[in-house]
């Protein structure tokens, strides 16, 4: 368990409640319609779900949902998944830096999937018209300059749709960037640029009040979301998602858990849960650590979360505890398995962690393993088998950017700053969707292919025994972006790579799935053929 040193989270009980920080929002729309009901096909978006911090069951419909998660699959989708061939035709939606990532789903309610990233969302079917919602930033610098650490920071680290007040139209949720000062540091502002380290979701007026582009009302979340990495889990099996991250204010401080809604005003900002012991947020106190997810861990139903020193088993009534499991839920009501879901190496700086983390069955033995980048700004690609006893095995399946990794893996880059695990071709095998963000930092950084690719890849799950690691399956890499002769490295033509976090879904409506990125090269689909 954590040592004390910098980082390291020593386990302590989790599940204190903290209150999201009941402060005035300080983004104010400038105009926003009325909600109002959409007509939107709501078929499988129905649900039993509790009315969160205790209150008792609400049987609610939301607008139909076009998203895919490994740590929430079983949120209803409004297509039947077909399956795909792992090949994609890439839609380039615009080529400047605006956002660090993206969400699909229909927010006009006509039908046909759109996509939003930063403060704009685009009508599908071509994802031509543009549409404002929010204010924010305009288009912010990407050469890589060391000023950049500070102003090529956009205000979208993460968003999602997803009908947060139950009106029948998809909402925004969006998170910003952890720590830099924006009034200070952003430049091009467009009235106001999200305030860091906060999380709002922005009120879809419905399709009769979006004539005329009004900012959609903002509601705020939680003023206190840190950690490089989120995500929606549905850790109470409500049918209501919370969002995991890193609190640094809340009490306990600076320890890593979750956010949860309160479904009977769903206005109010959310309630922080810890999870984990206390964690030294690195750079003097900054909310840049990496790595947390979720998913069940111990095969009891209930979700667990993951971090970087481990797995935090929740308990049935929702609690998490310290006690250290041994093997597999031994001893009976064990909270925490100690394992490294990193390359855990000393990190004086306390930031060093994967990125987004998946418990999920790799190899189908009916015991869930987990999916991790060794480190999110470093190199390397792992997944840690699970056996029956509950003990892990660490099985390599990507590399660095160096060729002699390159021809060993099939494939090589750094920066695997987001990742999702999903069936893409629809064979009943998770498959790994991840890629290089590209100037995640300016150079000098630490990044050990700084001007290299930004590649988009899916590594196919294959049944067959990996000879290069004796793992039970093979993780094979697709190379989805760029194909063919890649133009100039920063150029959609030259790949556009990954940001904070990619979005798998239905783009369009064949049922196949699609990935969405938004990132420093621009802003794209690559739509599954």
């Amino acid at each position: 368990m954590g040592s004390g040193t910098p980082g390291g989270g020593k386990p302590a009980p989790g599940g204190p409640t903290v209150s999201g920080g009941g402060t005035k929002p300080e983004i104010e729309a400038t105009a926003a319609g009325q909600p109002e009901t959409g007509g939107a096909d709501v078929s499988g978006a129905a649900g039993v779900a509790s009315g969160g911090e205790g209150a008792g069951p609400l049987i609610v419909e939301r607008a139909p949902n076009y998203e895919v998660t490994g740590t929430w699959p079983q949120q209803p989708v409004a297509l039947m998944a077909k399956p795909g061939q792992l090949k994609y035709e890439k839609v380039v939606i615009h080529d400047q830096f605006l956002a660090e990532s993206c969400s699909i789903a229909d927010y006009d309610n006509d039908g046909l999937p759109d996509v939003s990233s930063g403060r704009i969302w685009y009508a599908g079917p071509d994802f031509k018209a543009q549409h404002p919602f929010r204010d924010g930033h305009g288009p912010l610098p990407r050469n890589g300059s060391a000023p950049e650490l500070n102003t090529g920071v956009a205000d979208d680290w993460a968003d999602y749709p997803f009908d947060v007040n139950a009106d029948g139209n998809t909402d925004i949720i969006n998170c910003a960037q952890v720590d830099v000062d924006e009034v200070k540091n952003t430049p091009n502002a467009i009235g106001t640029v999200q305030h860091h380290s906060t999380c709002y979701w922005y009120q879809n007026p419905g399709r009769a009040g979006q004539s005329g582009d009004p900012n959609w009302t903002p509601h705020l979340l939680h003023n206190d979301v840190r950690l490089e990495q989120h995500g929606l889990i549905d850790m109470n099996g409500d049918g209501f998602p919370e969002l995991y991250g890193a609190c640094k204010s809340c009490m306990p401080p600076e320890t890593k858990g979750y956010y949860q809604a309160n479904q009977k005003d769903p206005t109010a900002p959310w309630s922080y849960h810890a999870v984990t012991g206390h964690f030294t947020f690195p750079f003097g106190g900054l909310g840049k650590l990496h790595g947390e997810g979720g998913g069940d861990v111990n095969g009891d139903g209930l979700p667990d979360l993951l971090e970087r020193t481990g797995a935090w088993l929740q308990q049935p009534d929702g609690t998490f505890n310290e006690i250290a499991c041994t093997s597999k839920n031994t001893p009976k009501g064990c909270g925490f398995i100690e394992q490294d879901f990193y390359d855990g190496l000393l990190d004086n700086a306390g930031n060093k962690g994967p990125s987004h983390m998946y418990a999920v069955d790799m190899d189908l033995d009916g015991v869930a393993d987990v999916v991790a980048a060794d480190w999110a700004h470093g190199e390397g690609l792992f997944w840690y088998r699970q056996d029956g006893g509950g003990k892990f095995t660490k099985y390599q399946f990507m590399g660095g950017a160096n060729p002699t990794d390159q021809s060993k893996w099939g494939a090589g880059f750094s920066e695997p700053h987001a990742l999702q695990v999903v069936d893409m071709d629809g064979d009943g095998r998770p498959d790994v969707v991840t890629g290089k963000m590209r100037f995640a930092n300016p150079l000098g950084q630490g990044d050990p292919d700084p001007n290299g690719t930004p590649y988009v890849y899916v590594f196919k799950n294959v049944a067959t025994p990996d000879a290069r690691t004796g793992a039970p399956i093979t993780l094979q890499p697709v190379l989805v972006d760029p194909v063919g002769v890649p133009g100039p490295v920063g150029s959609p033509e030259g790949g556009m790579g990954i940001g904070r976090q990619l979005a798998l879904g239905h783009a369009n409506k064949d049922g196949i799935l699609d990935i969405c990125v938004a990132t420093k090269v621009g802003l794209a689909v690559f739509l599954g053929q």
